[in-house]
C-alpha cells in the first residue's frame, strides 16, 4: 500500500470499512469501536472522508478481514456467516456471548482472539 497517493490509502481504507459495517449490518458506534474510534471521531471521518487510519486502527481492520473471510470459508451462505457474529456462542472464548460483545469489550485483543479461532476453525 506504500506506492498509494495518500488520497488513494483513503479511499481504499473506507471502502473495506464501509463494506465490513454494510456486511455485518453494524452500527456507527460498533464499527468504531472496532476500528479503535469514537463514534464521534468515526462519523466526523466518515462524513469528510478525510481521517488516514493510524497502525493500530489498520491493524484492527485487517483481523476484522481474517475475521470476515474465515467466516466466508466456514459458512456456506453469506447469511449465515455474516450473523455469526450476533449468535450466543457457548465456544471458547466467548463463554454465552455474541462474538461481536465479545470484540467490542476488549478492543483489539479479543479481535485478535476472534481471528484465530475462526482461522483455526476454517482450516479443520
Amino acid at each position: 500500500m506504500s506506492n498509494l497517493s495518500n488520497s488513494q490509502k483513503l479511499i481504499l481504507q473506507w471502502n473495506t470499512v464501509i463494506s465490513l459495517q454494510c456486511h455485518f449490518s453494524l452500527s456507527n458506534y460498533e464499527i468504531s469501536r472496532l476500528i479503535g474510534m469514537s463514534e464521534s471521531e468515526y462519523q466526523d471521518s466518515f462524513i469528510r472522508f478525510k481521517a488516514i487510519l493510524s497502525d493500530d486502527q489498520l491493524d484492527r481492520l485487517s483481523y476484522l478481514m481474517s475475521i470476515r473471510t474465515s467466516l466466508l470459508n466456514i459458512f456456506s451462505k453469506d447469511d449465515n456467516a455474516y450473523d455469526w457474529i450476533r449468535l450466543p456462542s457457548s465456544d471458547i472464548p466467548f463463554k454465552g456471548k455474541q462474538p461481536l460483545d465479545f470484540m467490542l469489550e476488549d478492543g483489539q485483543g479479543n479481535l485478535i482472539a476472534v481471528a484465530r479461532y475462526l482461522k483455526q476453525k476454517a482450516n479443520q
